[in-house]
């Protein structure tokens, strides 16, 4: 019954950041509403640049301090996401 499907994971190495993304695709296939998914800290960096990639609807960025271990400076990751979502365009 939730608008929005979200899952937020502190990684303990690089194979759980590659699940997480795993898990975002295959829910993105099987569920009807948006999902999010976030892995935390700096080894989870990739999933909130590939947020459109993986099939995040969002990803979360700062203004001032974070809320979340790892999170980046919005406009920093506005810009990673606007060159990811420019390349995903030229591929189709």
């Amino acid at each position: 019954g939730a608008d929005v499907c979200k899952i937020a994971v502190m990684p303990r190495d690089i194979r759980d950041v590659s699940r997480l993304k795993a898990v975002c695709v295959q829910a993105n296939d099987e569920l009807p509403q948006p999902i999010i998914a976030i892995s935390m800290g700096e080894l989870g960096a990739s999933t909130r640049t590939d947020a459109e990639a993986m099939g995040s609807c969002l990803s979360f960025g700062t203004a001032g301090q974070g809320s979340a271990p790892g999170q980046m400076d919005a406009k920093a990751l506005r810009q990673a996401l606007e060159m990811v979502h420019e390349a995903m365009n030229k591929r189709k």
